[in-house]
This record gives C-alpha cells, sequence and structure tokens, in this order.
C-alpha cells in the first residue's frame, strides 16, 4: 500500500489479481498436470505388480476428484498481504471568509 502521511491508503497495480484468462490459463494446466499424472498411473499398474498396482489404481481412481477441486479453486488474490483500511472520512474544508473573528453576522452589521 502507498499512501501519503494523514491519507487514507491507497492500492497499488502490481496488487491487483491476474486477469480471468491467465487464472483459467493457470487452472487448466493443473488439471492437465493430475490427468498426465492418473495416466501415468494407468501405464504403471501394466508394468508393476503387487500392492504397488493396487496403490496406483488407486491414486488413478481419485486423481479426477482431486483434479477437480485444485482446478476450480479460483486464485483470489493476496489479499492478506494488501489491507484495505477503513477508517473515519475526513472532514472536508469549509469556504470561509476569514477567521472567526473577522466573519461578522449581518445581522450585527445593520445595527451599527
Amino acid at each position: 500500500m502507498v499512501s501519503r502521511p494523514g491519507s487514507p491508503p491507497t492500492a497499488v497495480i502490481t496488487n491487483a489479481r491476474p486477469g480471468a484468462s491467465a487464472d483459467k490459463a493457470r487452472r487448466q494446466r493443473n488439471y492437465l498436470i493430475a490427468m498426465a499424472f492418473r495416466v501415468f498411473c494407468f501405464l504403471g499398474m501394466l508394468v508393476v505388480g503387487g500392492w504397488l498396482r493396487w496403490v496406483m489404481l488407486a491414486v488413478a481412481v481419485f486423481t479426477p476428484i482431486v483434479a477437480v477441486m485444485i482446478a476450480n479453486n479460483v486464485k483470489r488474490g493476496d489479499d492478506a498481504a494488501t489491507p484495505i483500511e477503513h477508517g473515519e472520512p475526513e472532514p472536508h474544508l469549509a469556504l470561509t471568509l476569514g477567521t472567526s473573528e473577522e466573519t461578522t453576522d449581518p445581522a450585527d452589521e445593520d445595527r451599527r
């Protein structure tokens, strides 16, 4: 956050979250990696035997569930690093004709 002394913090463009297309591409890449791992497990079942074959089958069966949960995880940005502080609004400056001692009530001028 960047701010001037005495002013509320302002957001910096580098703190903005990535665009929707970049987020979608990241999620698609993660899903593709998970599905490639699943194919590897199925192919590994042909090569290995014993208990490892059953472990690879279990991983291959449950990988799509985990892959979908990971792919649906939308990155929301780094909100924890950039908190927005809400405070009292700053008072607005009022236009005056001078100091309070110099100003007079119009009714007082009529009496003079």
